[in-house]
This record gives C-alpha cells, sequence and structure tokens, in this order.
C-alpha cells in the first residue's frame, strides 16, 4: 500500500473526518488507526469544547450521528509509520506549511541528538509501555553503528601451545619450564597467539540481511530524508538461508557467550532482540515509532547546551573571578549551593531530603565589562497575551503558578552568591521556542509578594520567544550563544 503523507500538530484537536482526508482513508479504518494509536499514547480522544480526557475510556466506532461529539489530540512529537500510513507530529508552535519538511527535519535531527545525548538511542522499553519494542530506534542503533564501524567480524583471539602465531613471551616464561644450555634458557614449547575468524561468514552475512531489513523500512517511512543519512547499498538476504530463526537465536546466543569486546557484545545483542522482536511481531500490530511524548526535555537540553548551563560546574570554574568568602566551596557546584529540605523526627533526629529545586539551566555572562547571573528555565509553552472585550488583557497557554514561584526560589537561594560575587546583571526568564527568526521579548510575569522577598533584579521574570530553528541549528552544530545576555535584554 501507498504510504500517505499526514502531518499533524501536537495538542491540536482534530475531527474524525479531518484526520480522515488528511490520510486519504475512510472514517472507519481511521477510527481503528485512532484506536491503535491511542493504545500506544499517541493520540487522546476529548469531548468537544472540553479539555478533560479519560485515560480508561474505551474507544468505540461511532455511530453517524455521534461522531461529531469528539475530537483527537496528538499528544506526540516525531513519526508513526501504522497500517500503511506515515503519520508526522510537528511541536505545538509549528505552523505547517511549505517549509514543514526543512522545519520537521531538523526537529527529527535534534531529537536524535538529544536521545543519543542521554543514551536513549536504544530504549527498547519506551516508558514502561508493554508494547515498548522501538523498532525504529534499533534500526538507527544498526545504521549508525555500521557508519562507525562496519560490518560485525567475529575474529577472535585464541592462545595456543606450540601454535604458528605470535609467541606470547611473558606467559611461556611464566607458565613453561626453561632449558638452561651454556648459561641460556631455551623454551622447547611455547605459547602463541592465535586469530580465528569466521569462515562461512555466518554473522557478518546475518548483520548485512538485518541493515538491509532496516535500511529498507526507514527509507518508506521517510527517516532517512528527515535525518539526512546517506543511503548505504547492503546485499538482501532471507532468514532462511541461515537456517531460520530459532537456529539464528540459538548462534546469536552462544556467539555471545565467546565474544567480550562491548561494541560486539551489543551488537550481537541488539541482533538477538531484533529476530526475536522480529516474530512475536508477526502476530500482533506492526506500529513504529520515532520521537517523543515529552518535547520539553528535548527543549530544556536545547536551551541548556546552546545557552551554556553552568549549574554543574564547580565554583572555581565558573567565568569571572571568585570571590574570597565562597573560595572554601570552590569544588561544589552552583547546584550545591541550593539546600535539600531538612525532615525531622522527634525518635531519630534530623534528615537531609535526596531532591531538592533543580533550575533548567544557570547562565554566568558579561555584558559590557559586567557579569550577570541568569536563571533560565525552557518553558514548551505557547505564552499568549491577548485583549479581550473592553480592553481586557488575558494570557493564555501560561505556566502555572507553582512554575512561577519556583523561579523566586531559585533567585533566592543563589541570593547570597549573587550578592557577594557582586553581579550586576541578574536575569530570571521563561525561554520559549517560536517560529519567529529574530528573539522576541513576548512580556513578563511578577508576584508582588515574592519580588519583595527576593529582593534581586527587577522583580520580574521576563517571556522570551527564541527562534527555535536557529536554536536547533547551534544545538545539532555544538555550538554556544557567544554573548548570553544579547538574547535575555
Amino acid at each position: 500500500m501507498q504510504m500517505t503523507k499526514g502531518f499533524f500538530r501536537e495538542q491540536k484537536k482534530y475531527s474524525l473526518e479531518e484526520i480522515a482526508r488528511n490520510l486519504e482513508e475512510t472514517k472507519e479504518n481511521t477510527q481503528k488507526l485512532l484506536w491503535t494509536l491511542q493504545d500506544w499514547g499517541i493520540v487522546r480522544c476529548v469531548s468537544k469544547g472540553s479539555q478533560a480526557w479519560n485515560a480508561d475510556m474505551e474507544f468505540e466506532f461511532p455511530q453517524t450521528e455521534a461522531e461529531d461529539l469528539w475530537e483527537y489530540k496528538f499528544v506526540f512529537v516525531g513519526l508513526v509509520a501504522v497500517e500503511g500510513h506515515v503519520l508526522k507530529c510537528c511541536p505545538k508552535y509549528m505552523e505547517i506549511d511549505a517549509r514543514i519538511m526543512e522545519k520537521m527535519g531538523r526537529v527529527f535531527r535534534v531529537i536524535r541528538k538529544y536521545q543519543k545525548r542521554k543514551e536513549q538511542s536504544l530504549k527498547l522499553e519506551d516508558g514502561g509501555d508493554e508494547n515498548g519494542f522501538n523498532k525504529i530506534a534499533v534500526s538507527l542503533y544498526f545504521l549508525e553503528d555500521y557508519f562507525e564501524s562496519g560490518f560485525y567480524i567475529n575474529e577472535r583471539e585464541q592462545i595456543s601451545l606450540n601454535g604458528d602465531g605470535e609467541i606470547l613471551w611473558e606467559k611461556t616464561i611464566d607458565g613453561q619450564d626453561a632449558f638452561i644450555w651454556q648459561g641460556k634458557p631455551y623454551y622447547l614449547e611455547f605459547y602463541t597467539k592465535e586469530t580465528q575468524g569466521d569462515q562461512e561468514e555466518y554473522f557478518r552475512r546475518l548483520h548485512e540481511t538485518i541493515l538491509f531489513l532496516c535500511t529498507k523500512e526507514l527509507e518508506e517511512t521517510g527517516l532517512l530524508q528527515f535525518l539526512g543519512i546517506p543511503k548505504p547499498e547492503f546485499q538482501e538476504g532471507d532468514f532462511q538461508d541461515f537456517g531460520g530463526e530459532p537456529l539464528i537465536l540459538h548462534r546469536l546466543k552462544h556467539e555471545m557467550l565467546v565474544q567480550f569486546v562491548t561494541r560486539k557484545q551489543r551488537l550481537l545483542w541488539t541482533m538477538y532482540s531484533y529476530i526475536l522482536e522480529r516474530n512475536i511481531r508477526k502476530k500482533t500490530e506492526d506500529v513504529k515509532l520515532f520521537g517523543t511524548d515529552r518535547f520539553e526535555y528535548v527543549w530544556e537540553d536545547v536551551c541548556g547546551t546552546v545557552f551554556g548551563n553552568v549549574l554543574k560546574e564547580k565554583l572555581k570554574n565558573l567565568p569571572g573571578k571568585l570571590c574570597t568568602k565562597y573560595q572554601p566551596l570552590k569544588e561544589k557546584t552552583l547546584q550545591e549551593l541550593i539546600g535539600n529540605p531538612i525532615w525531622e523526627d522527634r525518635i531519630h533526629g534530623i534528615f537531609a531530603a535526596a531532591d531538592t529545586l533543580r533550575p533548567d539551566a544557570v547562565v554566568v555572562y558579561e555584558e559590557e565589562g559586567k557579569w550577570g547571573f541568569a536563571i533560565l528555565d525552557a518553558k514548551y509553552y505557547q505564552i499568549r497575551f491577548k485583549m479581550g472585550k473592553g480592553k481586557q488583557g488575558y494570557v493564555e497557554g501560561q505556566p502555572g503558578v507553582g512554575d512561577v514561584s519556583k523561579q523566586y526560589l531559585y533567585l533566592m537561594a543563589f541570593k547570597d552568591f549573587i550578592q557577594t560575587q557582586g553581579y550586576e546583571h541578574v536575569k530570571n526568564v521563561f525561554l520559549c521556542p517560536s517560529e519567529d527568526e529574530k528573539t522576541v521579548r513576548a512580556g513578563s510575569v511578577r508576584m508582588d509578594m515574592l519580588e519583595q522577598a527576593v529582593g534581586l533584579g527587577d522583580g520580574r521574570i521576563d517571556v522570551i520567544h527564541l527562534p527555535a530553528g536557529s536554536m536547533y541549528e547551534r544545538y545539532l552544530a555544538g555550538k554556544r550563544i557567544k554573548n548570553p545576555g544579547t538574547y535575555l535584554v
């Protein structure tokens, strides 16, 4: 079946008819597809005019008179391949326009880099979902490993007695008796190091067959194009040529027992998982996912990386000179300056809680010869300031009171350090992604009682819209912003 190309925006409400029309599919088949996507946590169903969603609600194929009662929201950013369709879910701030392929390709590359940075690229159990084998993530692992290390070669070193390989003199001297002649030792037997290879290249050919299938699947979903991965040419194979899946699994398991190179162990284990899951998936829905249902974590990592987060840096390594008062604490990090909650009971005494406040990012910067200190909170929100009837202003899509109050608490936690260091620029900022080409200071928020308690800076938390496209380009290129202060004005 020809895969249709459908783009949807995260958190936007769609009717069944809109989704069916986008996918060029019947309403009945679209309903079945949505049922599957709900099971995978990709789609949520809400009644029209309501934000509520019942996680235990079951889909039913709606009758004609009832189908207008429901709307559907995608709660996922990435790519979903299911039942012959490929759905691309873009971030909630992104417009679906003529540049959507370019923009989503960049988003996919950002997600992939984030996954690799956080060591999630081979996450076989995704979020605890019982359907968690991530076939696309595994396919990407196979290709990336191949580009880095090539085909699997199962050469192993074996120590032999009187072999034809390199003589291991140290082991020979320690393990064999020497024959002494005219004051010189002679060894009649000696240990050698032999290299044994796979004569039939069984595992190399199996590796290539898997790579062929993975490349084909990634090409069909469009991910090769989106991620800018060149298409390598592999020899097509059939698993029956290797004796069938039970024999393949048996030989892979045996190979893992005699292979001690870390990269090869991981590759063998992944090949084993791929074959095993391939057999299981023949009996279930084949849903392929690439992306995340927590894109806010990706945005946090982008902002922290691009702005140069120093939260985990030791005080002695911070830009500028460390003041005398904090010299005894120079080996501590900024995060460690934030105290932990202290609990106490009447019997056992005092206990310090393991967790504490954790800002998304802290930046120390120089602007016009003066040092500044900024606390950044990456907010994956669409904060909009609007005017209602009678010129009454209101805000939509804003963070809650808890998020606002935490920013003041972060500032309070660093108050003594900021004042002692003499930082002249003090900023508290919400960073939001946007499609603007330039940085825009959209507004600010303040809470008078907390502003008075903290007594630092101008008391407000600025709302800054950052050009997501250029932020992603910097993140992908590993480039930091040289003058963070210019973005925080």
